[in-house]
């Protein structure tokens, strides 16, 4: 079966029909049903492709999220 996915906020969504549920017999908050989702072709990229991938409209900048917690080294 072929489906959408969508945004919905900053996430995606894949949407299952009421029909395709009762077909498999999905109910809602039971924990022992399972779907796998799987894509056909993932392109794995190496380091250097990525970063000859940055350019100025990609570039994001550094930003000051304040006050350090815990042990991090900056």
């Amino acid at each position: 079966m072929r489906i959408k996915i969508k945004k919905w906020g900053k996430s995606l969504t894949l949407r299952i029909s009421k029909t395709f549920a009762y077909q498999l017999k999905i109910r809602q908050d039971e924990k022992d049903n399972k779907i796998t989702v799987e894509s056909k072709e993932v392109k794995q990229y190496t380091l250097e492709e990525l970063i000859a991938g940055i350019n100025k409209s990609n570039l994001h900048y550094e930003i000051d999220l304040g006050k350090r917690e815990g042990n991090e080294y900056w």
